[in-house]
């Protein structure tokens, strides 16, 4: 899995390095191109986590594109969505999207997108969701979605649709 983006204390990696360490979860490894702040240095010394430096917007295609899998990391309030959530789903890889608050904004999305698991962080679901990841992985390995499928599920993502919701926008304005 590989996840890219900073971390605070909005969005932290805990749950997910709780999860990796379950034994459901041995021989997964989970590659962060992050931030150095204190709660991105929690990664470090854990099993099956390798922390990694940010990486250019060049740099940043080659990391998704050699990504078996993408991570998102919710914010614990729930209330923000995920500046990547659109982006991954335009790559066509499989999304590992772990949330905390019940009506996430970015679950909405990715319930529609056909290789998301979501997987929320509540008190004692740790060793379910553990085995869940480890076996979905398994699934979605070497799956993609085409860009045109995502497009159609998906126009309110596209730049035609904001393209036309602008031109909306203006035209109510005079």
């Amino acid at each position: 899995m590989t996840f890219t983006g900073s971390f605070t204390l909005a969005v932290e990696p805990t749950y997910v390095c709780e999860l990796l360490e379950q034994e459901a979860c041995d021989g997964i490894t989970a590659l962060f191109h992050t931030n150095t702040s204190a709660q991105a240095k929690m990664l470090d010394g854990r099993r099956n986590v390798v922390r990694k430096s940010w990486v250019s917007g060049i740099e940043l295609e080659r990391v998704w594109a050699n990504a078996d899998c993408l991570l998102s990391i919710a914010e614990k309030q729930g209330r923000q969505m995920s500046s990547k959530i659109f982006s991954y789903m335009a790559i066509g890889k499989p999304i590992v999207h772990i949330y905390y608050a019940e009506y996430d904004v970015n679950v909405v999305y990715l319930k529609r997108y056909p290789l998301a698991l979501c997987l929320r962080a509540k008190e004692g679901s740790l060793a379910l969701n553990s085995r869940l990841l480890a076996l979905w992985l398994v699934w979605s390995l070497g799956r993609t979605v085409s860009w045109d499928s995502v497009a159609e599920e998906f126009l309110e993502m596209s730049p035609e649709y904001v393209a036309c919701r602008l031109i909306e926008e203006t035209d109510c304005g005079t």
